[in-house]
């Protein structure tokens, strides 16, 4: 008897990986095939708003950046009170922008960002755990990963408390700079999500990679399935 397939249901369609006997495209139940090289390309799709794959992108993005850091300021500068910080805003929409938008090269709160995420790294290697088989990718692969969450968190809730008890670190500093930690981070994501989005293209890590053929939607969606 011939062995069952695996399917999942992708981008609204149901796939499976190809066969190694068959380059045919593989099959939906309605029979429609799914070419792997443009299966996810939204920018063919027709819809009410032209435009909408790029427009819908760009508009989350240009609207959490500022959403982040006018939600902080309220927050800390002004008691948690929206109406202060509309009339602010009101009074002088550019001065405000210009004036109190927090440092994004702050070295401390680069130090607070590079040091957490040096930490988290090597936990996330060299922290030991069960390995864990993910579920079949439609191109085929099956990611591996180590099952070392909880140990690496674990670890983190106690080497933050001995960095405390010791004097390595102060916790309230995070609080003081964290205007500067989150400008900091608008700008490193930014970038990293680009980088990102060119080693998609130019190199990689597994075939389960492609574009959509619009670089705003590569940027916003990926276009691979990164290991680290």
């Amino acid at each position: 008897a011939a062995r069952p397939r695996f399917r999942a249901r992708v981008f609204g369609f149901w796939v499976e990986p190809p066969r190694p006997d068959s380059h045919a495209h593989p099959l939906t139940p309605s029979g429609r095939s799914v070419d792997w090289e443009t299966m996810g390309n939204w920018s063919a799709d027709s819809g009410f708003l032209p435009g909408r794959e790029a427009a819908g992108p760009l508009a989350l993005i240009g609207a959490t950046i500022p959403a982040v850091i006018l939600i902080w300021y309220a927050n800390f500068h002004l008691d948690g009170s929206l109406v202060a910080l509309v009339q602010e805003l009101a009074a002088d929409p550019v001065g405000w922008f210009l004036t109190k938008w927090p440092s994004c090269t702050d070295p401390e709160a680069w130090s607070w960002i590079l040091g957490f995420m040096v930490f988290e790294l090597a936990l996330m290697r060299l922290v030991p755990g069960k390995e864990f088989k993910a579920t079949l990718t439609p191109a085929g692969n099956i990611p591996i990963y180590t099952a070392n969450g909880m140990q690496c968190f674990l670890i983190t809730l106690v080497a933050f408390a001995l960095g405390t008890q010791y004097g390595v670190f102060e916790p309230a500093r995070v609080y003081d700079k964290f205007g500067e930690i989150i400008s900091s981070l608008n700008v490193f994501s930014i970038f990293f999500c680009f980088g990102l989005m060119f080693k998609g293209y130019y190199a990689p890590s597994t075939t389960d990679s492609g574009t959509n053929n619009n670089w705003v939607l590569d940027y916003f969606w990926g276009v691979e399935h990164p290991v680290v």
